[in-house]
């Protein structure tokens, strides 16, 4: 497990070897850059290990290309959470749905 911040060029290997592991339920990180070609390993290593990958990004990479299945834009408003799907394998682009 990695706690606290580390470079990105140091985390993408282990974050990539801790998703095709197969052992983890999910693997979640921050990555303020990622380039296209290390975001797709992710994606590969996610699904040969069945394991759910989430990145969190910053706002300025939204309109940044991504292999994701699934893209989620999260904003707070107010006090409640708005939830954005920027994009969905066979889903709905553009839904919103708002959590209290």
């Amino acid at each position: 497990m990695l706690r606290g911040p580390v470079p990105w060029p140091e985390a993408a290997p282990l974050v990539e070897q801790m998703l095709r592991a197969g052992v983890f339920g999910a693997v979640v990180g921050w990555v303020r850059e990622a380039d296209m070609q290390a975001l797709r390993r992710l994606q590969l290593a996610a699904e040969a290990g069945h394991t759910i990958g989430v990145l969190m990004r910053p706002m300025s990479a939204e309109l940044q290309p991504s292999p994701a299945a699934l893209r989620l834009k999260l904003t707070r408003v107010e006090s409640r959470l708005d939830v954005e799907v920027l994009k969905a394998r066979g889903g709905r682009i553009g839904e919103h749905w708002r959590a209290a």
